[in-house]
């Protein structure tokens, strides 16, 4: 395995769990370094050079972070406007990734 793939490997292993409603809020955000944008792009960029197990492991985590998100969305309009666009961004893009209709 290439350095730059295990690298990567390695911090997508290492995101926070996200069934934590608070830790799918802070994480959602694009700009974040651990945000949504970013661990797909990354995972776009390696998951062909993963072993079974750890790709597997990897889209169970974004597809529950994904849906995870979706959950946000009633609770949008209390906290910010801006948040509707951050939650059905991000569940978009997963969705897409994971090639997943219901996000």
């Amino acid at each position: 395995m290439p350095e730059y793939v295990a690298k990567v490997r390695d911090f997508l292993l290492r995101i926070p769990d996200m069934r934590d409603p608070k830790a799918v809020q802070k994480h959602i955000l694009f700009t974040h370094h651990m945000g949504g944008c970013n661990c797909c792009w990354a995972f776009d960029l390696i998951h062909g050079q993963l072993g079974e197990d750890d790709r597997r492991s990897i889209e169970d985590y974004f597809r529950a972070w994904g849906h995870e998100s979706m959950n946000l969305l009633p609770h949008a309009r209390k906290w910010n406007a801006n948040i509707h666009f951050w939650v059905t961004g991000h569940a978009g893009m997963v969705g897409y990734l994971l090639g997943d209709q219901q996000m």
